[in-house]
Formats: C-alpha cells, sequence, structure tokens
C-alpha cells in the first residue's frame, strides 16, 4: 500500500495489524514517524524492511506500507538481493490509500484520507469554538475568510 510517511502510514498499518496481518514498513520515514507513535503509546506493531528474517516474513504472508515505492524496492534488494528480490516482486501489488481514490482511480486504491472536505472543517472550527485558528492550507486565505465570516477569529497562514 502505498500512503504518506505521516499519519496516513500509522493509519494503516493500525488497521492491517487489527485485522491480523503482518505488516512491513517500506521505508525508514516511517519507522521514524512510527517510533514517535510509539513513545506516546500508540500500540503499532510492525517490521521494518531492512529486517534481517524479511524473506521468512514474506514467505508467511506480509502486506507493505510505503511512501516510496522505489525506496521500498532499493531496500529490499538490498536486504534480500536483487535475485531473490526478483521471486517476490512478481507477487507485489501496488495500492494507494487515497482520499482520491475513488471514482476513475479506484481500480488501484481504497479511499482513505486524513482530514475532512471544506464543509467538515467550517462544521468542526463552529464546534470546538477556538479563540483564534491558524489557516496553512493552500487556500488558507479563503477558509480564514469563511471562519471569520462565522465568527471565528480566523488568520491565514501564507
Amino acid at each position: 500500500f502505498h500512503a504518506y510517511s505521516l499519519g496516513k502510514s500509522q493509519e494503516a498499518i493500525a488497521l492491517l495489524q487489527s485485522g491480523g496481518f503482518r505488516v512491513i514498513s517500506g521505508n525508514t520515514s516511517i519507522d521514524k514517524v512510527c517510533s514517535v507513535y510509539k513513545q506516546h503509546g500508540v500500540d503499532l506493531r510492525h517490521y521494518p524492511i531492512r529486517s534481517e528474517n524479511l524473506t521468512e516474513i514474506l514467505d508467511k504472508g506480509a502486506v507493505i506500507v510505503s511512501s516510496s515505492s522505489r525506496h521500498t524496492v532499493d531496500n529490499m534488494q538490498r536486504t534480500i538481493g536483487k535475485n531473490v528480490f526478483a521471486q517476490y516482486e512478481i507477487k507485489l501489488d501496488h495500492f494507494n490509500l487515497s482520499g482520491w481514490a475513488v471514482g476513475k482511480f479506484r481500480e488501484r486504491g481504497f479511499p482513505l484520507s486524513a482530514h475532512t472536505d471544506f464543509n467538515g472543517l467550517l462544521n468542526f472550527a463552529q464546534e470546538v469554538k477556538p479563540r483564534i485558528a491558524y489557516c496553512f492550507t493552500e487556500n488558507g486565505r479563503t477558509l480564514s475568510k469563511h471562519l471569520s465570516d462565522n465568527g471565528i477569529h480566523a488568520v491565514p497562514l501564507e
């Protein structure tokens, strides 16, 4: 599964592990973020792609969560060798985890989004009643205006 290394990968690992899957993290950036989650009490169990017993893990059946297919392939080739990797490569399937995995993209992915839509953001802000909202999206100015129009002090950060 392809997912961003911060947030979405950890959500995918948690979902997959709760479903009984063995999970391999495809690159060290995911491992680093997972270690922060673990320090704060989140139970994320996965095998790093550079595990010495990678072939044993793969032979038992595993799912790889990666933020970079290229880095995952490179790491697997370094860990188990190019010839051995070739035997596993033919068994690999690639799927995206994204809010965009709908419509024409649904055949190669699963819809998984780490955020709400625009109206959801407005509703959330109205429910939590912040003293101030800092809007840092690419449309921060627009979101800030809508929040201000709804009585929430908002500042765009651009």
